[in-house]
Formats: structure tokens, C-alpha cells, sequence
């Protein structure tokens, strides 16, 4: 329109032009043959400005077709909102509901006498039958620790949203049952809309490993290996035995367990290549960072040694990966993964090899009546002494016995006498007084 009306404009003001000049020559057969010849170009650019004045229309329907377009998308934006707000309040409905047939089972559970421990477990289970993942895909060279991995960050993502933020997400620990600290390569796996238990069960059967749930910690391990269990040695009560001094010693270790139970840490996570002495670091760090902020800085934290294993090589990490957990059980968590434990000697924390102690070992006897003898390990003839023994020291040791070597490498021994249907036991106080419960039997005098 711009571009038509300033072509106007110049043919009259040429118009003009003209007109003067033939007014001034006189020759008024040469202004009409000028007017005629304007009024010619006048037909042509009213021509074009019709044209353009079409291209106008046309381009404004277009306009409001577009317009009609986006407010039916609009609209058909605003029915998925609905939609979804609908499903989402189906699914919270559905949650209710759960929750409430889950509280009603954990009543009947009560009811029944059922621990707390097992309720924790069955809650986990439940959250990770529940779990679904949208897909889960592995090829090599991913391992199981990088498979771990992703199930520890999924359990947090796709956790029940109604669980605090803090509280999301399986705690995970991989016990090492190699000396290699194998850690295998996945295979090709990959399978959509699956639950979390179905899908860990995958991966793991994929490289013959398993899944047990101890309370809300997921165990993984290779199959057909059951880990021994591992709970740090607890000094709230000692041995009726004791001396002053042990009680003493005893009750200032339990100081240092009461604050270790105390501290709580948002999170830790380790995997290879960290090695034990890695984690050793962390803890130490970790203790001054979360400890009662109410006593002084030079009071805070924990002093931790280590006593590492024959070959003096600090133990390689498997993953290990947990958050809202006290120091003590973190710290035993972290100790059983890699076939350790800790022990707190005076003001000090000891990390050592499960099969050590810095108890001082002690022998007592036993006399074993033919009931006790049967009930542990048969009475039958044929076996040998040496079988025997085997059988009583595997047979305490499924009672939760250890037989841990001292700090000078003397060794825990047990000894059955079939003649007189007697043992005599090496080991550590505390382990004797088990066996004493276990057995129900008194030393012999």
C-alpha cells in the first residue's frame, strides 16, 4: 500500500509538471497525449493496489485460521491438564487405600508378634515390588557395580513420592565374596515398565548374583553364598565376670558407641577404586563434621586405626551406597562389606579383619551331656573325632560364633574329647559367655 500510494504522488505531481510546461508552450495537443498517458498509469497502479489489498485478506485469514488452530490446541492442552489431574487423584486414592490395607496388615502383624525389623523389611519389599521403572537397559562394558549404581539413583527417582525426600531410595550394598573382588560385566539386557524387584532380579541372575533384604539395606551377593551376618560388638553390658578395670574400660567405650549411634550421615557412597583406607578417611572427616555440635571443636570426631589383613593390601570397595544411617551402622555396613569389623579400644575405634579381635583369649572346659550332644551334633558312631570337632565348630558357628584370631595370631581352638564327652574352648570371653547361653551349660570346675 506504501509503495501504490507514493507511485500516486509522483504521477500528479508529474501531472503538475507537465501541465505547467504545456500551459507555457501553448501546445495544448501534447497535454492531452500527457494526460491520457497518465490516466493510463493511474488504471495500472489502482490495478496493483486491488492486487495487494487481496494479498491483505488472504493473509489475514490465514492469520485467523492459525489463531483457531492454536485455541483448539489450547483447548486440547487444557483436557490433558484434567486428565492428568484426574489420574494423578485416582492414583493418590489408590495410595490411601494401600496405605490403609498396609496398615491394616502391619496391625495383624503386630497382633501376631511380628518384630519391627521384619515389618522394616516387608515395608522394603513392598516399596520395591510396587517401584516401576520405565525401562532398564545394560550392555558391556557396564558392571555390576555400574548397575548398582543406577538402582541406588532409580530407588530415589522413582520412589513413592508420598516417602519424605530424605528418606527415598534403597540403601545398597554389594558384599565381596571373592578375594578378586570380582566385578562382572553385564550382559546385554533391556526390558520396559518393570518393577524395581523384578528388574534388580534380572540383572543380577544375569551374572549369577542374588538380592536379600535385610531391614531397609539390599544385599547383593553371589549366589549360593550366604554372607555371614555382622553386628558390631556392643558394649551397654558386659561379662558377670569383669574386672573393675574391664568395666571401667567397657563403660568408657560405651560413651563413644552411644555418640557413635547418635550421629546421623545424609548419605555415603563408595565403589571401586576406592579402597577401605579410602572409606577410613571419610569417616574420620565425617565424625568431626557430624558430631555433637555442642562440644568443643578439638572434642569432636573419632580417632581410627586400622589393622589390615595378612598381605597388609587395604581391601578394595564394592559398591556400597546409603543415606539417613548412623555413623555405628555405616561404619559396619561398610566394615562387612570387605570382610571386616571394628572394635573400640579406649578412646580409639579399631578396624580389623573379622577373623581378629583385641580381646584377650581365654580357655575354659566344658562337661556336655548326651542331650546337648545330640541336639549340636548327633551321637552317631561312625564319625570320627576329627568330624566331630568339624561338626561343633560349624554347628556354633550358625549360632553366630566366631573364632577370631588374637593381636599376637594366637588362634581361637575348640578340642571335643569323646571319652569323656567334654570341650575345651579357646576364645574370647564374650564368645564363651554365648556358648554358655547357647549350650546352657556351666564351665567345669
Amino acid at each position: 500500500m506504501t509503495h501504490a500510494t507514493t507511485i500516486i504522488k509522483c504521477a500528479i505531481a508529474a501531472f503538475a509538471i507537465a501541465s505547467c510546461a504545456q500551459a507555457g508552450q501553448g501546445d495544448a495537443r501534447q497535454l492531452e497525449l500527457e494526460n491520457k498517458r497518465l490516466e493510463d498509469e493511474v488504471v495500472k497502479l489502482r490495478g496493483h493496489i486491488d492486487e495487494l489489498r487481496k494479498e491483505i485478506v488472504a493473509l489475514n485469514d490465514e492469520r485467523i485460521a492459525s489463531h483457531d488452530e492454536c485455541e483448539a490446541l489450547r483447548e486440547e492442552m487444557e483436557k490433558l491438564v484434567k486428565e492428568n489431574q484426574r489420574l494423578t487423584e485416582a492414583l493418590k486414592a489408590a495410595m490411601v487405600n494401600k496405605k490403609a490395607k498396609s496398615g491394616a496388615n502391619d496391625t495383624k502383624n503386630a497382633a501376631k508378634g511380628k518384630s519391627a525389623r521384619s515389618k522394616a523389611m516387608g515395608k522394603t519389599e513392598d516399596r520395591m515390588k510396587d517401584m516401576r521403572l520405565p525401562s532398564v537397559r545394560f550392555k558391556p562394558p557396564a558392571t555390576l557395580e555400574d548397575a548398582l549404581y543406577f538402582f541406588r539413583r532409580a530407588s530415589i527417582e522413582f520412589d513413592d513420592p508420598d516417602v519424605p525426600e530424605e528418606r527415598r531410595g534403597f540403601n545398597i550394598v554389594l558384599l565381596s565374596a571373592t578375594e578378586d573382588g570380582n566385578n562382572p560385566v553385564i550382559p546385554t539386557i533391556s526390558a520396559t515398565a518393570i518393577s524395581f524387584w523384578d528388574a534388580l532380579e534380572l540383572v543380577l541372575s544375569s551374572v549369577s548374583y542374588e538380592f536379600t533384604v535385610d531391614e531397609s539395606v539390599i544385599k547383593v551377593m553371589p549366589k549360593g553364598v550366604k554372607p555371614r551376618g555382622y553386628s558390631p560388638l556392643s558394649y551397654a553390658k558386659g561379662s558377670p565376670k569383669e574386672s573393675k578395670s574391664e568395666k571401667q574400660a567397657r563403660l568408657e567405650a560405651y560413651e563413644i558407641e552411644k555418640r557413635m549411634k547418635k550421629i546421623v550421615l545424609p548419605s555415603i557412597s563408595f565403589k571401586s577404586p576406592a579402597t577401605l583406607v579410602d572409606a577410613v578417611q571419610f569417616f574420620i572427616g565425617a565424625s568431626k563434621d557430624f558430631d555433637d555440635p555442642k562440644l568443643p571443636k578439638d572434642k569432636r570426631g573419632f580417632n581410627i586405626a586400622m589393622r589390615l589383613d595378612e598381605d597388609d593390601m587395604p581391601a578394595a570397595m564394592p559398591f556400597v551406597a546409603t543415606s539417613e544411617i548412623s555413623y555405628w551402622n555405616a561404619l559396619a555396613l561398610v566394615c562387612q562389606a570387605v570382610g571386616y569389623k571394628f572394635e573400640i579400644k579406649g578412646s580409639n575405634i579399631l578396624v580389623l579383619p573379622s577373623s581378629m579381635t583385641t580381646q584377650q583369649l581365654v580357655t575354659r572346659n566344658y562337661k556336655v551331656s548326651e542331650s546337648v550332644l545330640d541336639k549340636a551334633i548327633g551321637t552317631g558312631k561312625v564319625d570320627s573325632l576329627e568330624e566331630k570337632t568339624e561338626k561343633w565348630l560349624a554347628w556354633l558357628q550358625e549360632k553366630g560364633i566366631d573364632w577370631p584370631i588374637d593381636m599376637s595370631s594366637e588362634n581361637s581352638t575348640l578340642f571335643y574329647y569323646r571319652a569323656t564327652n567334654s570341650l575345651r574352648i579357646t576364645n574370647t570371653p564374650g564368645n564363651l559367655d554365648a556358648i554358655e547361653r547357647i549350650l546352657k551349660i556351666k564351665p567345669a570346675k
